[in-house]
């Protein structure tokens, strides 16, 4: 761990390696599944599994790290995201974002094949959760249909741009172009 501004952020973890954590008081069971059916103490069975799998199926938007252009396209699209202060720069943001990352672990730890000591330690500790992701994956797909009717690249159709010269407004009404923020203010 290194993100030390976390609330969760715990300094014993900070130098334990991968293996020490398995085998600690630390090591999560079930995260996921037992933050979904708010059972934080005590054994899960299955019955909590299919809780989880309803809350994900009717309550949740899908996203994907591993398909962020498309987890960040369906979330424009879903909230009818447009750009409304200056697109261009808006749009490399964006793609700076979906190549990149941001406030990404930069000490990722690689995961351990499977079959090792390691691996199934770290398994038995999350079988609900893994699981659990393998049902997210299949409602990712399912989702696609909840955005037929929704051309992609919405955030660029009929865009506007306060920032620029002459400025353009969105028709809908009112909005308000965000003030230019310089490092003495960022100070502030």
């Amino acid at each position: 761990q290194s993100a030390d501004w976390e609330p969760t952020y715990n300094p014993e973890l900070k130098d334990m390696k991968l293996s020490e954590y398995a085998r600690s008081e630390y090591i999560e069971n079930n995260y996921y599944t037992r933050k979904l059916t708010n059972v934080f103490k005590g054994e899960l069975n299955d019955d909590h599994l299919k809780i989880a799998m309803e809350v994900v199926r009717r309550k949740i938007l899908v996203g994907l790290l591993t398909k962020m252009d498309q987890s960040m396209d369906r979330a424009e699209r879903y909230f009818k995201w447009k750009y409304r202060v200056s697109p261009e720069n808006q749009e490399n943001c964006r793609a700076e974002l979906v190549s990149g990352g941001s406030n990404k672990d930069d000490h990722r730890v690689k995961t351990p094949p499977p079959g090792t000591g390691l691996y199934e330690a770290l398994r038995r500790q999350n079988v609900y959760d893994l699981q659990l992701y393998s049902y997210v994956e299949t409602i990712f797909e399912e989702q696609e249909a909840l955005f037929k009717d929704t051309p992609e690249n919405f955030r660029n159709i009929d865009a506007t741009c306060c920032k620029c010269d002459p400025p353009t407004w969105p028709p809908e009404g009112e909005f308000l172009c965000p003030l230019n923020r310089g490092p003495e203010q960022e100070a502030n």
